[in-house]
């Protein structure tokens, strides 16, 4: 876990948040505190926000009311351009590794650096190798995604998300589709990132072993609301029946 002390201005401040797509609403003035160092995981069943959530503290999505901070600053109202500066200092681990099939594994865990401005080839490939060395790929740099297993593709991607050490680490379900040992490769991957890295980090996920193995918090978001946050241990023991049903599997 980490051992960082949380800062006195939070990472992320979700401050009244409401959302709805079409007549449905998703978020009903939902507040939220992301400490610096903290590793969250934002849990629920599927349709309840998990990823639109993750989404509004990229600044992909504007809401309908309330107000997102980052590290102090709203970005309610920030044009891309203005949000530019803060998405360099993150990295992104989306749900299909959204790796590109035309780039090699080593173009594609640079390609963020790349963005950023860094043109020099030779320190583009270092950094690539150091990113795919921690993740156990520093043989397959010339490799292409397609050629790689779906653990393997999930490990790039979050070597790409890595590859500039960022102070915050964003993950939209990384162990989907993998099997349980694939899986517990990805989770223990993230926490150690995330530990050498002293990030913020903030995972969307409904498995309940990556939970365990990632989040010093468990926020858990039913009907538009928070309805747990804590401990991996205090969800476990919550006497809470929606979320009691939810880790037994239990429908409602």
């Amino acid at each position: 876990m980490s051992d960082s002390t949380p800062e006195t201005e939070p990472y992320f401040r979700v401050c009244g948040l409401e959302t709805r797509l079409g007549k449905r609403t998703i978020f009903d003035r939902l507040d939220l505190d992301i400490h610096n160092g903290e590793s969250v995981v934002i849990m629920g069943r599927s349709g309840e926000g998990k990823s639109v959530l993750l989404q509004h503290l990229l600044g992909l999505m504007k809401p309908n009311g309330g107000d997102i901070y980052i590290k102090g600053a709203n970005i309610t109202s920030y044009s891309e351009e203005e949000l530019r500066p803060l998405r360099k200092k993150m990295g992104i681990m989306f749900q299909d590794g959204a790796l590109f099939d035309f780039l090699t594994v080593a173009e594609n865990v640079s390609f963020p650096l790349s963005e950023a401005g860094v043109s020099d080839e030779e320190e583009l490939n270092e950094k690539a190798r150091q990113a795919l060395e921690m993740v156990g790929l520093a043989e397959h740099m010339n490799v292409l995604p397609m050629n790689l297993s779906g653990g393997m593709r999930k490990r790039v991607a979050l070597a790409r998300a890595t590859v500039g050490h960022p102070d915050c680490i964003l993950c939209d379900e990384p162990t989907a589709g993998l099997d349980p040992v694939a899986a517990g490769d990805i989770n223990e991957l993230i926490r150690e990132m995330v530990d050498a890295y002293r990030a913020t980090s903030v995972v969307v996920t409904h498995d309940i072993s990556s939970m365990n193995q990632i989040a010093d918090r468990v926020v858990m978001l039913m009907d538009g609301k928070i309805i747990f946050s804590g401990s991996p241990k205090e969800i476990h023991e919550s006497e809470n029946v929606d979320v009691r049903d939810f880790l037994a599997g239990r429908t409602r």
